[in-house]
């Protein structure tokens, strides 16, 4: 059996260093800790305590655990891109479209990356097919908002059978 480190009480002033390196610099756990020195962690935390070494608050223990798996939000991240109702979200806090939790609509991330720009106040994002899920490429284009709200209720009407597309391309032909 091998001995605690605990048995004397110099080896525990010269550790104090090697527990703080530890447990701060390196990121490890209590139980981490006391693995290597070979005692338990409630006796280890007794001592850290006598010897005025800080420990985490639950808040820094779950952020330090979340930057070692790799994940930024916590233990249900799932990479940043998640549906909610009709859209596509992405995780991106530093974009300039970014609502308060940090997301942003993929068709406009979509969109910029296409155009090289960001839509402006009077244009929106439109999906070409309809489909408000199908953020490819092709289907994205920048339109005006004015325009782009015509067109809606065009297909709208055309759908509904108050306009036939004949009479839309009269329409069109007319402002010619």
């Amino acid at each position: 059996m091998q001995k605690s480190w605990f048995n004397q009480r110099s080896d525990i002033l010269n550790c104090k260093s090697d527990i703080e390196n530890w447990y701060w610099q390196n990121g490890l756990k209590l139980e981490e800790v006391a693995e290597r020195l070979l005692c338990s962690r409630q006796l280890l935390a007794k001592y850290m305590d006598k010897l005025g070494i800080p420990r985490r608050t639950s808040k820094e223990a779950m952020t330090l655990r979340m930057k070692q798996l790799g994940r930024e939000r916590g233990p249900n991240w799932q990479g940043g891109r998640w549906e909610s109702g009709n859209k596509i979200f992405v995780y991106a806090p530093n974009h300039p479209k970014a609502r308060h939790n940090g997301c942003v609509p993929e068709h406009v991330i979509v969109a910029e990356q296409k155009y090289g720009r960001l839509p402006t106040s009077k244009e929106l994002v439109h999906h070409r097919d309809g489909d408000s899920l199908n953020n490819e490429p092709s289907n994205i284009k920048i339109a005006k908002r004015n325009a782009h709200n015509v067109l809606h209720r065009v297909v709208v009407c055309i759908r509904s059978g108050e306009l036939e597309l004949r009479d839309v391309e009269v329409l069109l032909n007319e402002g010619n």
